[in-house]
C-alpha cells in the first residue's frame, strides 16, 4: 500500500470526523447548551479518534483497505456535488429549514456507498443510522438537536467500532502463526 493510499484514507476518515463535530455542535446551538464545554467535548473526542486513525494507518501501517477504488472516488465527487445541488435546491425554494436533513440523508447515502467500496459493514450500519435518525429526528419538537447529537454519536461510535476491529485484527495476526 503506498503512502498516498493511506494519507486518502487518512482524510476520509478526517472529515468524517470534520462531519460528525459539525452535527454535534449543530446540535449544541440547537439545545442551547453551554457552548464553551461543549467545543472542548467536540474536540477532545475528534482530536482522540484521529490519533488513533493515525496510530493504525501510519505507526501500525494497517489502514483499511480500498476494493472499489472507483466506487470510492465516485462517492467522494457525489458528495460534493450532492452538497451543491441540496444548497442550490433549498435556497431556490426557501426552504433552509430542509438544508440539514437532505445533508443528512446524502451524507448517509454516501456512507452505504463506502460500505460497498471498502467491504467494511461498519459503514452500512452508520449510514442505516443516519438516515434513520434524520428521518426519525423531523417528527420530533427539537429535530435539529435529536438529528445533531444523534448523528455525532452514530459516526463517532462507527469510528471507534472500525478501529477496535482494526485492533483485533492485528492482535489476531500476532497471536496466529503466519
Amino acid at each position: 500500500m503506498t503512502d498516498g493510499v493511506q494519507w486518502r484514507g487518512l482524510f476520509r476518515d478526517g472529515f468524517g470526523l470534520l462531519y460528525a463535530g459539525i452535527w454535534a455542535w449543530r446540535g449544541v446551538v440547537a439545545a442551547h447548551a453551554p457552548e464553551i464545554p461543549a467545543i472542548g467535548v467536540i474536540a477532545a473526542i475528534d482530536i482522540a479518534l484521529m490519533a488513533w486513525f493515525l496510530r493504525r494507518d501510519l505507526v501500525l501501517k494497517r489502514p483499511e483497505t480500498v476494493h472499489d477504488a472507483s466506487l470510492s472516488r465516485m462517492t467522494r465527487i457525489g458528495r460534493i456535488v450532492a452538497i451543491v445541488i441540496v444548497v442550490t435546491l433549498v435556497r431556490d425554494l426557501h426552504r433552509p429549514d430542509l438544508l440539514l436533513p437532505l445533508i443528512g440523508l446524502m451524507i448517509g447515502v454516501s456512507y452505504l456507498a463506502l460500505a460497498r467500496a471498502l467491504r467494511e459493514p461498519v459503514h452500512l450500519w452508520v449510514g442505516a443510522l443516519v438516515i434513520g435518525i434524520t428521518l426519525g429526528a423531523l417528527a420530533l419538537p427539537y429535530h435539529v438537536a435529536v438529528a445533531g447529537f444523534g448523528t455525532a454519536i452514530v459516526v463517532w461510535g462507527g469510528c471507534v467500532v472500525r478501529l477496535w476491529r482494526t485492533e483485533q485484527m492485528g492482535a489476531a495476526r500476532t497471536v496466529l502463526p503466519a
